[in-house]
């Protein structure tokens, strides 16, 4: 097994600045999203769902590797909530765009806690599906192809991120394999 295509080992870890971003993103929405919603009679649905997105998120961290595979459905699950945040709930003149960034964080899981093939297709899955959230967001509302802007934005954050993900990720792994090195030369 090539070592790009193994499992990355640091999946049942601490939590790291990594996860504190994948936070961050989520507040983010959160905080520029629900002063939108409060007033109207949709602010427990939003409420609710971006409550359970982020409560997922950090359930999903606790995950033993040897269970990646509940990562499918868990992707699935937050895919849905964000596609119902950006379609299915009327924007009230909100930003709605803003919900595609929750698909930001799922990028972040996926190149952290599979191997690298199954990461970069899950970040394509989740790239795709902002871009087509935000072309059919904009067609039905706006009549508009102005989704094809953020579409294109949203792709290369969701690129971005991967990339800082696995960045990151064989950072940790190469300085966990020296201090395995270290102490091995110490003995």
């Amino acid at each position: 097994m090539k070592k790009a295509d193994a499992t990355p080992q640091l999946a049942n870890r601490k939590w790291t600045v990594i996860d504190s971003i994948g936070i961050l993103m989520i507040g983010a929405v959160a905080g520029r999203m629900l002063p939108y919603y409060l007033p109207t009679a949709n602010r427990w649905t939003v409420t609710i769902l971006l409550g359970i997105y982020a409560l997922l998120f950090v359930v999903a961290h606790q995950i033993p590797c040897r269970l990646n595979v509940l990562l499918f459905p868990y992707f699935i699950i937050q895919t849905l909530i964000t596609l119902v945040l950006i379609l299915a709930i009327p924007s009230y003149d909100g930003p709605q765009d803003y919900f595609v960034m929750l698909l930001l964080p799922l990028c972040i899981q996926a190149m952290w806690r599979l191997t690298l093939k199954v990461g970069k297709i899950w970040v394509g899955f989740f790239a795709c599906t902002s871009a087509a959230s935000m072309i059919l967001y904009y067609r039905i509302n706006d009549s508009s192809w102005e989704g094809i802007g953020y579409s294109l934005a949203y792709v290369a954050a969701c690129i971005l991120v991967a990339v800082l993900s696995s960045v990151t990720l064989r950072a940790e792994e190469a300085q966990r394999e020296s201090q395995v090195l270290n102490e091995q030369l110490r003995e």
